[in-house]
């Protein structure tokens, strides 16, 4: 059982990562189906989260709201992400009338992938009480970096005049400071780059240098 362990975990993660790749593609290949819902059927919940979006979408498949919303469910047991989807099929009616409440709890389920557009209920009142230092402290605490859809979330409240407490400043300025560092460290990098260029006599595209310099940096 230990040795199989690691492989089993391995092989579930490849499956998980091909499943999100093909939820990219605007006309799935029947390749990709197969692979998608054979993946489902074996129990990864990824790829039954993805095959749920197909059925949603009507991509490779006939469409089949409520086989969709089925698939959403099974998936979020193991996935919470597929709460998202749930939430916002709620929010918007898909399938079924709009239920604001019910939008609100799924995407409380879905804890930090559903923060910002439970924040965003929030805000506008929708489905319960009209909060927005509640929404504001929802961005804070899901955001993980400068940029991130929660981050994008917190500047209008900012902007509005609204005011973090101590322990939030600390984590907007650690992210700001994160990104600063980033930045610094990608342009010493492709500063180094070019001098190599240059020095060697090689010609290459910034474009090219770019990705020498974030291939470096990751």
């Amino acid at each position: 059982l230990h040795t199989l362990f690691p492989y089993t975990t391995l092989f579930r993660s490849n499956q998980s990562k091909a499943c999100r790749e093909a939820i990219y593609s605007r006309d799935v290949a029947p390749a990709s189906m197969e692979m998608v819902k054979g993946s489902s059927d074996a129990g990864n919940a990824m790829c039954r989260h993805v095959l749920g979006t197909f059925y949603e979408s009507g991509n490779g498949v006939t469409q089949n709201i409520g086989m969709a919303r089925g698939l959403y469910l099974e998936a979020a047991k193991d996935d919470p992400c597929a709460y998202v989807e749930l939430g916002r099929m709620a929010r918007d009616g898909v399938g079924e009338p709009a239920d604001w409440i019910k939008a609100r709890d799924y995407y409380r389920l879905g804890g930090r992938s559903g923060a910002v557009a439970l924040g965003g209920m929030m805000e506008h009142g929708q489905g319960g009480a009209h909060d927005v230092p509640g929404a504001l402290k929802l961005y804070i605490d899901a955001t993980q970096k400068y940029g991130d859809k929660a981050w994008q979330a917190i500047q209008p409240l900012l902007a509005r005049g609204l005011e973090l407490d101590a322990g939030q400043v600390q984590k907007y300025n650690r992210l700001w400071t994160e990104r600063f560092v980033r930045e610094q460290r990608n342009r010493l990098l492709m500063s180094t780059v070019f001098q190599h260029v240059k020095a060697s006599g090689q010609k290459i595209g910034r474009a090219s240098c770019r990705e020498r310099v974030y291939g470096e940096w990751r």
